[in-house]
């Protein structure tokens, strides 16, 4: 499966809000921004309209760490895709 993480504006989304994303959506609360991550094998795992409106925010996140905000990742990235293939 893939892991992803979207770096999105703080209190954007609340747990029921990403519980059709994937597998074990979380929500991890940071200084300046929440991060957003679920597990998927397929698009058909996650709801169209929930990822939609959450890399809608993501992109809206990126643009403002591009406008000046620092980066709050260790390679400055606002979404990651981790590969399991043992998931």
């Amino acid at each position: 499966g893939l892991r992803i993480e979207v770096r999105t504006p703080r209190n954007t989304f609340t747990p029921m809000q990403i519980e059709r994303l994937g597998r074990s959506p979380s929500i991890q609360r940071k200084v300046d921004h929440d991060l957003i991550s679920f597990w998927i094998r397929t698009i058909k795992d996650s709801d169209a309209a929930q990822l939609d409106e959450l890399l809608t925010s993501g992109r809206s996140a990126d643009a403002a760490a591009r406008s000046g905000a620092q980066p709050t990742t260790a390679r400055g990235r606002d979404s990651v895709v981790e590969e399991d293939f043992a998931a």
